[in-house]
């Protein structure tokens, strides 16, 4: 038995390299399963045979046997993500085999009738001559008697209640007329406006026009940037809030004449 043993260290078998006495009590009961498998296999389960190869593959490549992981074109890889890969691969390989050797593992039935011996089942035997218990006859349920269902009684159909005529509304009498518009505010000339800001020359400046000013007067485009002075007209007919500086309406003519709040 010491030389087998001391053959197979020599051989490499992983488990018995180191000669490690509990090693190889280890690796001997992890090949006597494989060998079950594999010849449980071969009589007639072939997944059982898969299964026992696989477990051996994994076996020897988690233990280098015979330095199978340099030979192989993954695992040899000096990348962890490559090499990562290639037990990946060994694992679908193995649960592959696992399941294969579990679909061909029979299931127990749970329905399956125990025969006594002498009983009268399949195959023949003493026929029973004890009367059947009462318990097993069956016992016909009476028929019940249908109860007539009762005839409805017409319900009478209400007669409908007359509405009363609308009653004519009374005449009202006609609105007043609306009053007349005010007049016009002479502006003498300057735009209508709802202030009545006008040309006539009687009034007070305008310093602080409202906001829609400009919805109503042709504004020049400095007009809100330059509020130094009162509203006035230039030469081309457009409106200065520049009134009364030196250099208004420059660019417009230069000026015409003050607009007069009424």
């Amino acid at each position: 038995m010491a030389a087998f043993l001391v053959q197979l260290k020599g051989w490499g078998v992983p488990g018995f390299r180191s000669g490690t006495r509990w090693k190889q009590i280890v690796a001997t009961l992890g090949y006597v399963f494989i060998a079950f498998w594999v010849i449980g296999g071969i009589s007639g389960k072939p997944g059982l045979t898969v299964f026992g190869l696989a477990v051996l593959l994994v076996g020897l490549l988690i233990a280098n046997g015979w330095n199978l992981r340099s030979r192989l074109p993954l695992l040899s890889s000096t990348s962890r993500v490559v090499a990562f890969a290639g037990w990946g691969l060994v694992a679908v390989i193995f649960v592959s085999a696992w399941g294969l050797a579990a679909a061909e593992t029979p299931t127990t039935p749970t329905n399956v009738t125990s025969l006594a011996r002498g009983s009268g089942g399949v195959g023949g035997g003493e026929p029973s001559t004890s009367r059947p218990a009462s318990s097993s006859t069956a016992t016909a349920a009476p028929t019940p008697t249908p109860t007539p269902a009762p005839t409805p009684t017409p319900t009478p159909t209400p007669k409908p209640t007359p509405k009363p005529a609308p009653a004519t509304p009374a005449p009202t009498k006609a609105p007043p007329p609306p009053p007349p518009p005010p007049p016009v505010a002479n502006t003498c000339g300057a735009p209508t406006n709802p202030w009545g800001y006008n040309f006539c020359g009687t009034g007070s400046y305008i310093y602080s026009p409202p906001t829609t000013f400009c919805n109503y007067f042709t504004c020049i485009p400095s007009f809100w940037q330059s509020t130094n002075g009162y509203v006035e007209e230039c030469a081309d007919n457009t409106f200065s809030h520049s009134g009364g500086r030196s250099g208004s309406c420059s660019y417009h003519g230069g000026n015409q004449r003050p607009l007069y709040a009424g």
